[in-house]
């Protein structure tokens, strides 16, 4: 038995064993985490985000929701936005107050959902205007809807 398990071949298909075993534990652990969202208590439904209505937001914010997912929050407020339905985008001369404001996440400006996709420049501290937080300088961003309220 010593020299069967000396021999190369079942030593590599032990080990092919233990990482489909690993591979399997770890895609079954990952699917109980997601049928659980973290918000909602265990045996609750989840509570839809709390969202503020387009007719009370500000129309030259960006809002998301937070990292729970659970409440909308100003994130980022525009100057020069272009609206260009036709091409479904939108180009923003200057963002800024947008250090809340998390870049592969999708955003509601106006009445739009919108998603960013290019960012021309970015600074953190603007020597002239200290307190405008980061700053994103041309802007562009994908339309990929309305909001639904």
């Amino acid at each position: 038995m010593n020299n069967l398990l000396s021999q190369p071949l079942p030593l590599a298909l032990l080990g092919v064993l233990a990482l489909v075993v690993i591979v399997l534990l770890f895609r079954a652990r990952s699917a109980v985490r997601k049928e659980v969202p973290r918000s909602a208590p265990p045996g609750e439904s989840p509570r839809p985000p709390e969202r503020i209505p387009v007719r009370e937001r500000d129309s030259a914010a960006i809002y998301q929701l937070d990292r729970f997912g659970t409440k909308q929050r100003l994130v980022g407020r525009v100057i020069n936005a272009q609206v260009d339905e036709a091409k479904k985008e939108i180009r923003f001369g200057e963002l800024y107050n947008s250090d809340e404001f998390s870049l592969p996440d999708e955003c509601e400006f106006q009445k739009y959902r919108i998603i960013v996709r290019q960012v021309g420049d970015s600074t953190k501290v603007d020597k002239e205007n200290p307190h405008k937080g980061r700053v994103l300088w041309n802007v562009v961003a994908e339309l990929l809807g309305y909001s639904e309220q």
